[in-house]
């Protein structure tokens, strides 16, 4: 739909017939429809086949606790000069929690400075091969990305991994925000999206019951693409857009609200 920032339009191309033109929810504010540039999402858990976008608000039923605010990334252009191109915030925190309650900490250091782009655009989370390795060994997980472009997992992980808690803000240990995604959300049996083509053969793997992961992995990141928290982040997370003031809020989903209480984004009155 185009409700980022203005510089990301696909007009707006280095040559001289770029332009900028009025994005919907410019647009919905010129017009008088909310007061301000922002925007919440709630995709529910996968199970559900409905989630909800509120324009100039938010639903205060559809998260716990209290938003946290997070400034907004600015990205640095190729002239050195900073402008906020994507909502990337800084991820300080990954953590792997067993059901035994064992915790498993990936690259915490490195992560206290780490941008990553919150998009709903994307159906996987994709991270970089530091990271990532780290997660591909704790996992036993398998990279056939170059193939069927999955990495696959023992279907039994779901059985002995909790959750994988993604801290925000802060530092990892003292985070402004944790949001924990449960492994229902990451696991996949190979069907629908996840289908393994019939012409294409599965590779070599460690264990029986294969599944696929819902965190993958690219050299590309960060060298010419961010890390990306997609949908099977998202879920888990009830987010908060506001463009008007540069802040992303995010707190835990409420998954299978039924109840709605319309606000305006950061107690603004719409």
């Amino acid at each position: 739909m185009g409700i980022g920032y203005n510089f990301s339009e696909a007009s707006n191309g280095a040559t001289a017939s770029s332009f900028i033109y009025p994005s919907i929810i410019n647009s919905m504010v010129n017009q008088g429809l909310i007061n301000s540039r922002g925007y919440s999402l709630y995709l529910d858990d996968l199970q559900e086949a409905t989630g909800s976008i509120i324009f100039g608000g938010l639903d205060s039923d559809k998260y716990y606790g209290n938003l946290a605010q997070l400034p907004i990334i600015p990205g640095t252009l190729l002239n050195g000069s900073k402008t906020y191109v994507f909502p990337a915030v800084v991820m300080s925190g990954l953590t792997m929690v067993s059901r035994a309650g064992k915790e498993t900490t990936f690259a915490d250091l490195y992560l206290e400075q780490y941008p990553v782009v919150l998009d709903s655009g994307s159906t996987i989370t994709t991270l970089d091969p530091v990271i990532g390795q780290e997660i591909l060994t704790a996992i036993n997980g398998v990279d056939d990305s170059d193939t069927t472009g999955l990495l696959f997992v023992d279907c039994s992980l779901r059985n002995s991994i909790s959750t994988f808690n993604f801290a925000f803000g802060g530092t990892a240990a003292t985070p402004m925000v944790t949001i924990r995604v449960p492994i229902s959300e990451l696991v996949y049996n190979l069907t629908g999206l996840y289908a393994i083509p019939a012409d294409i053969t599965l590779p070599r793997l460690p264990f029986k019951d294969a599944c696929a992961f819902g965190i993958m992995f690219s050299p590309d990141v960060p060298s010419q693409y961010p890390p990306i928290l997609g949908d099977t982040f998202l879920r888990s997370a009830y987010v908060v857009y506001d463009l008007q003031n540069n802040l992303i809020g995010m707190a835990q989903t409420n998954f299978n609200s039924r109840k709605t209480n319309i606000v305006g984004v950061f107690g603004e009155c719409d």
